[in-house]
């Protein structure tokens, strides 16, 4: 089986292991840097409302495309952060790199732009 193919089964086999996340339907679930959101998918499937929040415009065009169906999915074009504002997103040359902080993103093929994007307090979404 191809290594794409595996990645969400293993996701899928960790986010159901008893204890590490116990989901209800009336749970309010947010997915802070949902990427293309292979758990907000997961989650979906088990609560009334999960609120994806994505800021890489990449990476959320894949994740609006993906959750055009999904009538419990809020899908939310920001960062998170302590502030309502425009901050700096360190892009890596692996799409499951990018951060709002400055740490070492080597090991995810380094910083090769840094991109503004808005960002909301959680409480504000």
């Amino acid at each position: 089986m191809p290594r794409a193919n595996r990645h969400p089964n293993s996701l899928l086999n960790k986010y159901s292991l008893r204890g590490f996340v116990e989901l209800e339907n009336r749970d309010i679930v947010f997915d802070v840097g949902a990427r293309t959101g292979t758990y907000t998918f997961f989650a979906s499937a088990k609560v009334d409302t999960i609120v994806a929040i994505e800021p890489e415009p990449a990476n959320l065009e894949i994740l609006e495309y993906n959750a055009v169906e999904q009538s419990n999915i809020q899908v939310c074009p920001y960062a998170a952060w302590n502030d309502n504002e425009q901050i700096n997103l360190n892009v890596t040359a692996s799409r499951s790199g990018h951060s709002v902080l400055d740490v070492d993103l080597r090991h995810r093929g380094g910083i090769v732009d840094k991109i503004k994007v808005p960002a909301r307090r959680i409480d504000t979404i």
